[in-house]
Formats: C-alpha cells, structure tokens, sequence
C-alpha cells in the first residue's frame, strides 16, 4: 500500500495538491484516488480529478468526476465552473452555459465564470451578451489573459478589429499558448520602417500564414526589407509574394533586423480596420512548374471541376464542429456533369474511395505533397468547396472561386451574418444554421449550385461568384 494512503485526509489532499499544481499529474491522481477510498464522495477529490482529466484532454472521464463533485457540493462555483470549461471541451455549449451560468449566480463576484461565460456566449453567436460577459470577468480579474483573449476574439467576430487585436495582444500570457520567440528584440508597433528590416514571424497555423502574408507588401511599401518566415509546405507559392527581401524557415536563425512583429500581429499595427482590409487578389501565385505538371492531367476532363475537402486537422481545437464527411456532400451527385476532386489529407482522405451513390469523386490526397502542390491543382479548378481549412486560404489567396462552409459559431474572420468576406473577394460563405447541421449547409449549396451552373451554360463570367447584400461598413457598437 502507497504510503500516501496510509495519512489523513488532510495531508494527503495537501500531499496530492503539491503534486497538481507542480503538474505530476499522475502522482496527484494517484493521492486524489486514495482519499475517495477513504471518503468515496470526497467533492474536492472528485473536483481535483476532473480538473486532471481536463488538462489532458480526457473529457469523458474529466465529466463523470466534475459531476460527481457537483452532485456532493452543488453550491461550490468552483466546481459548475469546472464543469462547464469540460463540457465547452466536448463541444457541448448549451450544457457548459448552463454552469457556467450558474456558477456567476452563486459568486458574482467570481471572475473565471463571467470570462467562460464569454466564451459560452459566442459559441451560441450572441456577441453582445459575450463582450459584456469578458468586460465583467476583467472588471473583476483585470489581468486575465484568457479575458482578454477571448474579449478580443468576440469583438473580431464583431467586426471590431482595431480593438480586438489590441485585446488579442494578451494571447502571448495565455499558460496554453505557444512561447513568443524573439522577445529580447525590439518590437514593430507601427514604427516608420524606411530603412529598416522587420522579421515577420510566424505564428498559429498555415491558414494565418496564408492570410496575414499578405501584409509583407504593405511594410516593403513602407520602406522596409522583409524578412518573412515560412514553412516548407508554403515555400514556392510564398516565393511568388511580392516585397520579401528574404526567406528563412520557422526556427532558423534569421540575420540582423530591427524590428519583428508576429504574422497576426501584423494588421494591428498596420492599423487595419473593417474599412481597410487589404484584400487585392491574387497576391499569391501558384509555382508555375507545377501548374504545368498538372496540364495533362486535367486536360482531359470536360466536365466542371469542384474541388472538396470535408475536414481539417484533428487536433484542431474546434474540428468536432468545423469538420464534417464526405457523405454530406452526397446532395451534389445529383448535379450531372460534375467531377468532383478530393483534396482532403490525412486518414480522413480514405473516404474519398468510398463516395456516396452518384459522386463522381477523383481521389488525389495521396498525391499532394505540400500546399505548392495543391495550390497548382486548384489553379485547374473551376470552383473550391471546402470546410473551414488552409485549403480555403490557399484558393482565396491566389484569386480562385470558393465556397467556404462554416461551422454555426464560426472562426472570428468570417464574422456573422454575411455571405462575403473582405479578406477574400472570391470567396462565398455557407453557414450551418444549427450546431453542425452540415445537412442545412448543404442544401443551401446545393440551390447556389444549380443556379451557378446554369449562369455558366449561359456564359456568364464569374458564374461561381454571386452577388450578396453588401454588409454594413462598420457594424453598430
């Protein structure tokens, strides 16, 4: 027998807690599991354990604990707010509102409530009630980096810009966020750059990358050498952005610079607003070489070419809701004349050999090696319909018609309540009217679809770009 199962309650909770708060995870499970032993309804054990299980992503039995702690201690806030961080974890918005929720009630004055609250609030796409939700929690907790993250993100998805990424400047403080890299140098926060080089960094994911590289132009125009770090999959579709002076990848040691701002810090102090979102396209260029690798091949093929892809990566914070299966695409084999292209990745990419009755699916995720790759094969595209992915990125960026599917609380960029973007003037936004109802989704693009194709078969230029309601320039405050 353990000799921690052998003291007090008292000592081996403080045991266990030395253990938890230093992250020896499996020694404080190990203490936490010898005091339900002895008391099986112990609410800080039990509370302790879910906590556990939430750090590593094990949500299922993170749930069973918190819910059981609830249950011996339901005026605890503490432990509802647990309870709700797991089930936002799962995907369960409706559930983590609702404790949440009830933790603010039972303490007010509890900052960590009000922040989850925020978050809470823009996953059922009620920004306003998630904007005043952080305000409270950083009125409450004014260095709360998760606040104010989560503050700058809704006020994003408002359409609030300059705000929000002034907010999202905390994203650096976050415990679960990725380590700033260049920090002893000076930092660009909107400093005249004639004369001067600047480091873009990169950050987050190859999506940022694709969308923010944007801005290496902009500063070149300013005066500045760029220096922009890139990740091999991008190499030679990012070698044709204009006003980079020099590439290095991510994690290679860069030459002398003066200044350095990360890829998504870089709109902020650029001063980009709703207004002012620089969004000439193309600003990338498929490689050449490649584009005529794929000559042949599609060369071949009469019919319109849609490319799909159904699902991003896995390990994506919100793929339980952004990514969906090639099945919800089964609506669209019914448009004859159609050869749809698979560009999806990964294990999911398999399903692309198995398409719904009436899909004509041509599988080619084995056969793109890097984004240079499918960025060459949807330059032969006549349309791009795809998930919440890079591949989006990668068809807005080069100027090519895509229809992007989102999730019912969608990623900041693509605000709420408009078909359009002004990242992308080619790019089209479907938005599942419930949470992962990618049937709804569908039919909406099915419909544009059948309307597109026969603008096409009547000549019409630009057939896959609809015209939308223009959005208001500025939303209300």
């Amino acid at each position: 027998m353990p000799a921690e199962m052998k003291l007090s309650v008292d000592a081996a909770m403080d045991l266990a807690l030395q253990h938890h708060n230093a992250g020896r995870f499996a020694e404080a499970e190990q203490v936490y599991r010898s005091i339900l032993e002895q008391v099986p309804e112990n609410p800080y054990a039990l509370h302790n354990l879910g906590d556990i299980f939430n750090r590593v992503k094990r949500y299922d039995l993170a749930e069973g604990f918190l819910r059981r702690a609830v249950k011996a201690a339901p005026e605890d806030p503490m432990f509802h707010n647990t309870l709700g961080v797991v089930l936002l974890n799962k995907g369960d918005g409706e559930g983590a509102f609702y404790h949440c929720k009830k933790a603010s009630e039972l303490n007010p004055e509890f900052a960590l409530p009000w922040v989850n609250l925020g978050i809470c609030y823009a996953d059922l796409i009620d920004l306003p009630a998630s904007i005043a939700a952080f305000e409270r929690g950083l009125q409450l907790d004014p260095d709360n980096p998760n606040g104010h993250d989560g503050l700058g993100l809704s006020l994003l998805m408002h359409g609030q810009l300059q705000k929000g990424w002034l907010e999202q400047e905390w994203r650096w403080r976050k415990a679960n966020y990725e380590k700033r890299r260049f920090m002893e140098h000076p930092q660009w926060q909107g400093e005249d750059l004639r004369g001067k080089k600047i480091l873009l960094m990169f950050e987050q994911g190859v999506g940022d990358m694709i969308q923010f590289c944007r801005y290496a132009p902009l500063l070149a125009a300013r005066g500045a050498k760029v220096i922009l770090e890139i990740v091999p999959d991008l190499q030679e579709l990012m070698h044709s952005l204009d006003g980079v002076t020099q590439y290095i990848y991510a994690g290679q040691k860069p030459p002398p610079f003066d200044y350095v701002t990360p890829l998504m810090s870089a709109p902020l102090w650029y001063g980009t607003d709703l207004d002012t979102i620089p969004n000439k396209t193309p600003y990338l260029i498929p490689p050449p070489q490649r584009v005529a690798e794929w000559d042949a091949y599609f060369r071949t093929d009469p019919s319109v070419k849609i490319a799909i892809v159904w699902a991003g990566r896995p390990t994506h914070p919100n793929d339980h809701n952004r990514s969906t299966t090639l099945n919800t695409f089964a609506p669209l084999g019914e448009i004859p004349g159609i050869t749809f292209y698979s560009l999806q990745m990964g294990p999911r990419s398999e399903q692309g050999f198995d398409p719904p009755a009436g899909m004509n699916v041509v599988n080619l995720g084995s056969r793109l090696d890097s984004f240079d790759t499918s960025s060459a094969v949807l330059s032969h595209m006549d349309l791009i319909i795809s998930v919440d992915t890079s591949v989006i990125h990668v068809a807005g960026a080069i100027g090519k018609p895509v229809w992007a599917m989102l999730a019912m609380c969608p990623d900041w960029r693509w605000m709420l309540g408009r078909m359009d973007t002004p990242w992308y003037p080619t790019m089209r936004l479907f938005r599942c009217p419930g949470r992962r109802d990618w049937k709804g989704v569908m039919t909406q693009v099915k419909k544009h679809l059948i309307e597109a194709l026969d603008k096409k078969r009547r000549g019409v230029k630009d057939w896959a770009l609809f015209p939308v309601n223009p959005a208001p320039s500025s939303p209300s405050k």
